[in-house]
């Protein structure tokens, strides 16, 4: 197996950590789910000596960015992160991971994933409105950190870690209260730990706060269980639109 180090300062936990990667398998983190840097055999990045200077200067970039995300309240962190995003899909395949969640499924998906277009266009709308001045620019920048934490979310629901996942997406919703994925993939959460009462309350919320991905909702297997309770077709009736039936 090859080894790898995720190089997410910032938003992973498990940043500058080695990871074993499956051959034929999608170099990803599998705490953050973001891409991983590949080792050499002397166990630096690429094959260039890192050592303890490359150590110690990778405390110091993430010492750099957990500052200069206070200082600029996000913005400019995830331009810098926008932009390491891009520099290693460029660089780099991505297939599926190769992973389990829990139920024995390889490389199955989990609740509703933010579009990632999406996120990129925040993440650039924050930083243009940043350079201009324009006192608007957080609210793009906190609602793509609001849609990046719900990914981290899915990545912990994926593995069992629901704990883990309810603090993600209470986050998520701190951040970005309307954000109608918060409310719809804190419903597959508590499907996963049998609270179907609060399933429905967290699948209403959703859609009150605007939800529109009728079409991808009607495919997404970890809600089958609310889609044969009765109080499912009378939350259709009453906020799915007549084209989306």
């Amino acid at each position: 197996m090859a080894k790898y180090v995720c190089k997410n300062l910032g938003i992973c936990d498990h940043a500058n950590e080695e990871v074993e990667v499956l051959a034929g398998s999608e170099p990803k983190c599998p705490h953050c789910d973001m891409a991983l840097h590949l080792l050499g055999d002397d166990g630096t990045i690429g094959g260039k000596h890192d050592g303890a200077a490359g150590r110690s200067g990778g405390r110091r970039i993430s010492i750099a960015v957990a500052i200069a995300l206070i200082l600029l309240g996000g913005t400019g962190y995830f331009a810098y992160s926008a932009k390491v995003n891009n520099d290693r899909q460029a660089s780099s395949p991505t297939p599926a991971i190769s992973s389990s969640d829990g139920n024995g499924k390889v490389g199955a998906t989990v609740g509703l994933s933010p579009n990632e277009s999406e996120v990129r266009a925040l993440r650039a709308e924050g930083d243009a409105k940043l350079v201009r001045g324009d006192s608007a620019s957080s609210n793009a920048s906190v609602r793509a950190a609001a849609l990046e934490t719900i990914k981290i979310a899915l990545v912990h629901i994926k593995k069992g870690e629901f704990s883990e996942a309810e603090k993600d997406l209470n986050l998520a919703r701190d951040r970005a209260p309307k954000e109608p994925l918060v409310y719809y993939n804190m419903a597959v959460l508590r499907v996963k730990q049998k609270r179907m009462d609060d399933a429905f309350k967290e699948l209403e919320a959703s859609f009150i706060s605007g939800f529109t991905a009728f079409n991808k909702m009607d495919e997404d297997t970890d809600i089958s269980d609310m889609q044969k309770d009765p109080r499912y077709s009378v939350l259709m009736a009453r906020y799915r639109p007549t084209a989306a039936k």
